[in-house]
């Protein structure tokens, strides 16, 4: 970790109920990753980021001119999307609040939050990037609590029933056996569905 890490205790401040926790320290893809597990946070994913910034004009503006490490890598395409409510992407220009310009790589995400000119000029206020390296130092740590879920829209059966708790356990036990056995994108996949049914 970068000796000014290493020297002084990292603060994570919570932005107004936002359930957002930002430290103003420099670090690397994996100092970021450490420093937020070590606070118990984890790192956002790209819609919960993206819904949580949109939907909240502080946290937009605390983080406005700066970039931060997301979960997950790679990214196939680079072009202009929209983002809905929960985060979903649609492929072109909407209003600037709601466009964000996604930049192909195989690196870890992450979410560049542009200010003003910069976001007139490029007609977009997010940068999803997976072309950096994750060497490269952001300029704050973003998180949200360990175990917090946001923006997973909820899955109902068909015909509009939910799904019942006896289900949920029983799914909730299918995924505890395949983790570790299957391959670790499928098993996300499987616990992004249980999070979205809960």
């Amino acid at each position: 970790m970068p000796e000014t890490i290493q020297k002084t205790a990292v603060q994570f401040k919570e932005v107004n109920s936002t359930t957002v926790f930002i430290s103003e320290t420099k670090a690397n893809y994996a100092d970021s990753k450490a420093l937020l597990e070590k606070n118990s946070l984890r790192l956002m994913a790209y819609k919960e980021a993206l819904v949580l910034i949109d939907k909240n004009p502080e946290l937009k503006e605390q983080l406005k001119g700066k970039w931060f490490y997301l979960a997950g890598k790679g990214l196939e395409e680079s072009e202009f999307h929209t983002f809905d409510n929960e985060g979903k992407l649609t492929k072109g220009k909407g209003d600037i609040e709601k466009t964000v310009y996604l930049w192909n790589g195989k690196n870890p995400l992450s979410l560049g939050v542009h200010a003003g000119g910069s976001a007139r000029f490029g007609e977009r206020r997010f940068l999803l990037n997976a072309n950096s390296g994750p060497q490269g130092v952001a300029p704050v740590v973003v998180g949200v609590r360990a175990g917090h879920e946001v923006a997973a829209p909820k899955i109902e059966a068909s015909g509009g029933a939910k799904f019942t708790p006896e289900l949920k356990e029983k799914f909730r036990t299918t995924v505890a056996k395949v983790d570790g056995v299957l391959a670790p994108e499928l098993t996300d996949v499987l616990k992004e569905a249980l999070r979205a049914m809960e």
